[in-house]
């Protein structure tokens, strides 16, 4: 008894479609490093000069009280 299969052609892997994904996925790594670039160029002094916390230019606050303790940001570093 011998399986019979059907085989679909694949459009998703098809050349054009494989390098729209390639420089899309380039184009969001680049943005992101960009990004990483500027976030880490801002220095404290930066930073309290215009009354703000890396906390608030993020947008992540390092304390989250929804959080359970373990989970909290720096708990590792605090038990050291």
């Amino acid at each position: 008894m011998t399986a019979q299969t059907e085989t679909f052609p694949v459009t998703s892997w098809s050349l054009p479609r494989l390098f729209h994904r390639i420089r899309a996925n380039n184009d969001r790594l680049t943005a992101a490093h960009e990004a990483t670039r500027q976030h880490l160029a801002l220095t404290e002094r930066d930073l309290s000069d215009v009354c703000l916390s890396r906390d608030h230019v993020v947008g992540i606050p390092r304390y989250q009280p929804e959080l359970p303790f373990f989970m909290q940001h720096n708990f590792l570093e605090r038990r050291n």
